[in-house]
C-alpha cells in the first residue's frame, strides 16, 4: 500500500506534464486526461479534497458551479428550454481538477519547475512548427496554411496563436529555477524560446493573442523595473517588440489584417450600448417585466416584416459580395454583431441567465433583428457567463479571481530568504496568465468549452492553493521523476 500511494503523486505529476500535448492532441485526450487524474487524486487525498480551511475564492467558486447547474435546472423547469443538464453535470470535473491541484500544493506535491517547463518546451514545439509552415506552406506533419492561418499541429482549428501564448506565458517563469543552476547560457536559451514563441504567434494570423502577447510584454517590464531593474532583460523586451512593429511594417497581408483589426473592430465595440438604445428603445419598455420584447406582438409586426433593411441583412449576413451592409448598422462587425446579441438575451435574464451554454439556441431568438448573430457562443467570457448563469454567476467568478491575485500578492511581491522562489514565480506567472486570458476587451473562445475551462482551472486551481500557504512555511522540495 505504501508503494501504491508513494506512486500516486509521480503519476498525478506525470499527467500535468502531458497537459501542454493533450491540449494539441483535441478534447477526448483532455478529457481522458482530467478524468484520470481527478480519479487519482480523489483516491490518494480523499476527505481533505474537501476541507476548504476558509479559502474564501474556493468557497466562492464552488457557489459558482452549483449556480451553473441550478441555473440549467430553473431553465428547464420554467421555460422547457435547454437540453443541456447532463453538460451542467459533467462541468463538475473541472472542479474536482481544480481541487486535486489545490492538495498538491498544499502537500507539496506538484513540481512546478517541470510542469512549467513542459509548458514552455510545448509552446516552443508548436511555434517552431508554425514558423516553419509560414516559410515553407506545410507544417512539420504536412499540414497546409488556410486563409492566412497558420496554425501548424491544429489544422483547421486556428488556435496556434492563442495555445502559444497561453503557455509560453506561463512557461517563461520557469526561468528564476533554471537560474538556480547559475547557467547563463541557458537564461539566454529560455528569453531566445520567448521570442520564437511571440514570433510563431505573431505568424499564425490569431490577432489577439499577439495582442496578448504585447501586453504580456510590457506586464514584464514593470516588473522586473519594479523588482530589480535588468537591462539585459528589459532591453530583450523592447528589441521584441521592436520586431513586432518591423514585421508588421514590412509584411503588406500582415500589415492590412492587424490595421483592419483596429479600424473595423475597436472603434465599433465602444458603440454597442449606444447603438441598441438608439435603434431599439423598446428594450427598456419590457425591461424589468418578465416579458421578453420579442414576444410582443407590436415587436413581431416591426421587425418580422421583409423590409428593404432587413433584405440588406440578411444578404450580408450569408455572404453577399455587397459592401453596403456596413451601412445598416454603425456597429458592423462579426465579433460586434454577437456582442449586440448577447447583450440584448443578458437584459432579458440579467440575475441567472439561462444555463450552461446556452446562447447557441437563445441568439437564434434574436437572428431576425438587424446586426445580430446566432454562434455557439459570443466569444467573449464575461458576455457568455452572463448569458449562462446572469450577473451573480459573473460576480462569484471575478471575486474570486480578484481575492486569489490580491491576497497572494504579498507571497509573490515580498523580498527575503524565507520567500520560496518557485511559489513566488508559479503565483507571479499565474496571475499575469489569469489576467491576460480574462481581459475584458479580448475576443474568446467558449468558457464552458473544454479546452478553455481546463486550462483557466488549471490555473484557478494552483492559485487556491498557494492562498491557503503562509509565507514562513513555503517549502522548496523538489522531485526526481
Amino acid at each position: 500500500m505504501k508503494s501504491f500511494q508513494l506512486s500516486i503523486p509521480k503519476s498525478l505529476n506525470l499527467l500535468i506534464y502531458a497537459f501542454p500535448i493533450s491540449l494539441i492532441l483535441g478534447n477526448f485526450f483532455i478529457n481522458l486526461l482530467v478524468f484520470f487524474f481527478s480519479i487519482l487524486g480523489i483516491i490518494y487525498y480523499k476527505t481533505e479534497l474537501f476541507k476548504f480551511k476558509k479559502n474564501i475564492p474556493l468557497i466562492l467558486i464552488v457557489i459558482f458551479f452549483l449556480l451553473i447547474l441550478f441555473s440549467t435546472l430553473i431553465e428547464i423547469l420554467i421555460n422547457n428550454e435547454n437540453g443541456y443538464l447532463l453538460k451542467a453535470v459533467l462541468f463538475f470535473r473541472y472542479l474536482l481538477f481544480l481541487l486535486v491541484l489545490r492538495c498538491m500544493i498544499l502537500k507539496n506535491e506538484l513540481n512546478l519547475e517541470k510542469t512549467f517547463l513542459s509548458f514552455l518546451i510545448f509552446a516552443t514545439f508548436v511555434a517552431t512548427d508554425v514558423i516553419f509552415q509560414y516559410f515553407v506552406g506545410v507544417d512539420l506533419f504536412g499540414k497546409k496554411s488556410i486563409e492566412g492561418f497558420n496554425s501548424g499541429p491544429f489544422g483547421e482549428e486556428y488556435i496556434a496563436g492563442g495555445y502559444i501564448q497561453k503557455f509560453a506565458v506561463i512557461g517563461f517563469f520557469s526561468i528564476p529555477w533554471i537560474l538556480n543552476y547559475k547557467n547563463f547560457k541557458i537564461f539566454y536559451l529560455v528569453f531566445l524560446l520567448l521570442g520564437v514563441c511571440f514570433i510563431g504567434t505573431l505568424l499564425s494570423g490569431n490577432r489577439m493573442p499577439t495582442i496578448m502577447f504585447v501586453f504580456f510584454f510590457f506586464l514584464l517590464i514593470l516588473i522586473f523595473l519594479f523588482k530589480k531593474f535588468n537591462l539585459k532583460v528589459v532591453g530583450f523586451i523592447i528589441s521584441i517588440l521592436i520586431c513586432f512593429i518591423l514585421i508588421i511594417s514590412l509584411n503588406e497581408k500582415i500589415k492590412a489584417r492587424y490595421l483592419n483589426f483596429y479600424y473595423a473592430g475597436i472603434p465599433k465595440i465602444s458603440n454597442i450600448i449606444e447603438a441598441i438604445n438608439e435603434e431599439y428603445p423598446e428594450f427598456k419598455k419590457y425591461e424589468g417585466t418578465g416579458v421578453r420584447a420579442h414576444n410582443t406582438e407590436e415587436f413581431k409586426k416591426k421587425y418580422f416584416e421583409p423590409t428593404e433593411i432587413y433584405e440588406e441583412w440578411t444578404i450580408g449576413i450569408y455572404g453577399s459580395e455587397s459592401k453596403d451592409i456596413i451601412k445598416v448598422f454603425p456597429a458592423f462587425t462579426g465579433h460586434t454583431q454577437l456582442y449586440i446579441t448577447a447583450l440584448d438575451l443578458f437584459f432579458e435574464d440579467p440575475i441567472l441567465g439561462r444555463g450552461i451554454k446556452s446562447f447557441r439556441y437563445t441568439c437564434r431568438e434574436k437572428v431576425h433583428l438587424p446586426n445580430r448573430m446566432c454562434q455557439n457562443h459570443p466569444h467573449n467570457f464575461y458576455l457568455e457567463i452572463l448569458n449562462d448563469v446572469g450577473i451573480i454567476g459573473l460576480i462569484l467568478l471575478l471575486s474570486s479571481v480578484f481575492l486569489l491575485i490580491i491576497r497572494n500578492k504579498g507571497k509573490g511581491f515580498v523580498k527575503g530568504k524565507k520567500i520560496n522562489p518557485v511559489i513566488s514565480s508559479a503565483f507571479v506567472g499565474l496571475s499575469m496568465a489569469l489576467i491576460i486570458e480574462l481581459f475584458p476587451l479580448r475576443s474568446h473562445g467558449s468558457f464552458f468549452s473544454v479546452w478553455n475551462a481546463s486550462y483557466l482551472f488549471f490555473i484557478i486551481g494552483i492559485l487556491c492553493g498557494i492562498y491557503e500557504l503562509e509565507p514562513k512555511k513555503f517549502r522548496n522540495k523538489r522531485f526526481d521523476f
